[in-house]
């Protein structure tokens, strides 16, 4: 075909009546030598659409990318420095170098070399720069008008939709139409499916990545790039997560969600993404979440405030909520409260308990006292009317107070409502006050269940009083493995104190060596070049007769190092 505009028009006509004919002669449209009609790159584009909309919609891919190579080379410029990958640069150096000479060029696995038409017909960044906004190869208009002919309710085709949106969008960064772009990517939205934010909260999944490569994700850069972050408010930030999908959004929000006192440009705070989730619980959960492992330093700031105490009464809320309702949906035990003992290395802290965790123990703790978090769970277990609805949750809560109802009551849900003697024997032998009576109580209850060899496990990773437990133990009981488990118990103590010892040795050889050393410190002197020639000019005979003013080393023998102090 050559650099004939005539032949290539025939051919077209031919090799875009099937999608493989089509797909196979895209690469090599050429773009520059020869510049065909914009009718031919319009009826190319029009044929692959009806492609992807009947029969080939993996060809959507294709359609996108001849759109943005055909269109302005500022447009392709563009769009290269925001999504960054090796295909849109190769489709900006094709834009400007491809040429009918190189089509006789036999191919090459090593370093393409640059023909003598490239050189000789290459335009400088000038001159690029004066044109690039005006040289699109097809109808801007007439492309976007048949786009949107397609944008009707009776279209029920999801392709063909979520194509002419993305189609379009790209057409009004062209134009520099922020407000369009916007609109029709996050129309988007509706056509994706909608996303399960509690399956990674509960599974502990939360991912925060910007770093993978779509379209979806060259929006959100696009925003960056242009600033206009704070343009997504209100339904658009539900649209936008939607979208893209909780992992990229959540790595949107990291990166731009400030706090209410540092609000700049291109940033959303913390507020304005909370209130406009507040119609959707579990996108909210899903952002408050988020900003917990992701951003303490906004979720737990140095000073209170009534929008964060608000923020962590919901959050507990939504927490407890959601976690009940993991619970009942799957008529299981929470991981962390296994039945056998002790935990195994699967078990993992729910989000709720880390959030219990992490709250209670700060000074700083918002709204939120123990007294609110064992209401709030106390009144989902009556309206769930289940035993295995947050018991771990609830048992953390009394472990810090020091009632002593409390504290039986959470001996007794780590017991009953846990299956697990482990965390029973962990609380129990390590209650500041209460340690005996809670030890009775977790022994008695081993007793009349059958658990005694548990116990005797757990006893011996909390170092828990065995001698207590074996006074308890009744005539003729039957224990299976008792005397194996009483005598590794035995060791593991032995093995425990000889640790101790030798690490007490440790410390002690260390403290030794550090004092010796403050000690030799303080008895050296300090060097001082003028002190020094002064001494030796002046008064070095005069002191050296007087050995009183000598200072003595480590060995009693004079030192004159210590003259020059």
């Amino acid at each position: 075909l050559g650099a004939s505009p005539t032949q290539w028009e025939k051919y077209l006509y031919l090799f875009v009546k099937t999608p493989l004919g089509l797909q196979n002669l895209l690469p090599l449209i050429p773009v520059r030598d020869p510049k065909l009609p914009p009718s031919l790159y319009e009826m190319v584009l029009e044929k692959l659409l009806l492609h992807v909309e009947n029969d080939s919609p993996e060809l959507e891919g294709d359609y996108l990318r001849f759109l943005r190579l055909w269109g302005t080379t500022e447009g392709l410029s563009k769009w290269c420095d925001i999504e960054q990958t090796e295909q849109s640069k190769k489709d900006l150096e094709y834009r400007y170098t491809q040429s009918a000479a190189e089509y006789l060029q036999p191919p090459s696995k090593s370093t393409p070399t640059t023909s003598p038409v490239r050189k000789r017909e290459g335009s400088t960044s000038s001159q690029r720069s004066a044109t690039s906004s005006l040289n699109s190869l097809f109808s801007l208009p007439s492309v976007s008008s048949r786009l949107k002919s397609r944008l009707t309710p009776s279209n029920k085709n999801k392709t063909s939709k979520r194509v002419c949106l993305r189609a379009l969008a790209y057409l009004s960064m062209l134009s520099k139409d922020t407000p369009a772009v916007i609109s029709y990517f996050l129309d988007c939205a509706e056509l994706e499916p909608d996303n399960q934010p509690e399956d990674l909260i509960m599974s502990n999944n939360l991912k925060a990545n910007m770093s993978e490569s779509n379209m979806y994700i060259t929006f959100l850069r696009y925003l960056q790039i242009s600033e206009c972050v704070e343009e997504i408010k209100g339904d658009r930030i539900m649209k936008m997560i939607r979208l893209v999908g909780c992992d990229v959004a959540g790595g949107f929000f990291v990166e731009h969600c400030v706090s209410i006192e540092t609000k700049a440009t291109n940033t959303l705070t913390v507020k304005e993404v909370y209130t406009s989730l507040k119609d959707s619980p579990s996108s909210l959960l899903w952002f408050l979440t988020l900003i917990f492992v992701h951003k303490t330093e906004l979720y737990l700031p140095t000073e209170k405030s009534t929008f964060i105490n608000e923020m962590h009464r919901e959050h507990l809320r939504l927490l407890v909520e959601a976690q009940s309702r993991w619970v009942r949906g799957r008529k299981e035990r929470w991981k962390i409260a296994p039945s056998v003992e002790p935990p195994q290395p699967g078990d993992f802290e729910s989000p709720l308990m880390t959030f219990l965790r992490t709250i209670l123990a700060n000074d700083k703790g918002g709204g939120i006292r123990s007294d609110d978090a064992r209401n709030c769970i106390e009144k989902e277990r009556r309206k769930s009317n289940n035993a295995y609805i947050l018991p771990r949750e609830l048992a953390y809560v009394l472990s810090t107070s020091a009632n002593l109802p409390d504290a039986e009551l959470c001996v007794k849900l780590y017991l009953e409502n846990c299956s697990s003697v482990h965390l029973a024997t962990l609380y129990a032998s390590t209650h500041p006050t209460k340690k005996p009576h809670l030890w009775n109580i977790v022994v008695r209850w081993c007793l009349e269940n059958d658990r005694l060899s548990n116990l005797l496990t757990s006893a011996l990773l909390a170092g828990a009083d065995l001698a207590k437990l074996v006074r308890e133990i009744p005539d003729r009981a039957k224990i299976k493995n008792l005397k194996k488990l009483l005598l590794e118990s035995i060791e593991s103590y032995r093995s425990r104190m000889e640790l101790v010892s030798v690490a007490s040795q440790i410390g002690a050889d260390d403290r030794d060596a550090l004092v010796q050393d403050l000690a030799k410190e303080e008895r050296r002197g300090v060097r001082s070049e003028h002190l020094r020639v002064r001494m030796i000019d002046d008064d070095v005979k005069v002191v050296a007769k007087d050995r009183s003013m000598l200072g003595r080393s480590r060995k009693g023998r004079w030192s004159k190092r210590s003259l020059l102090v």
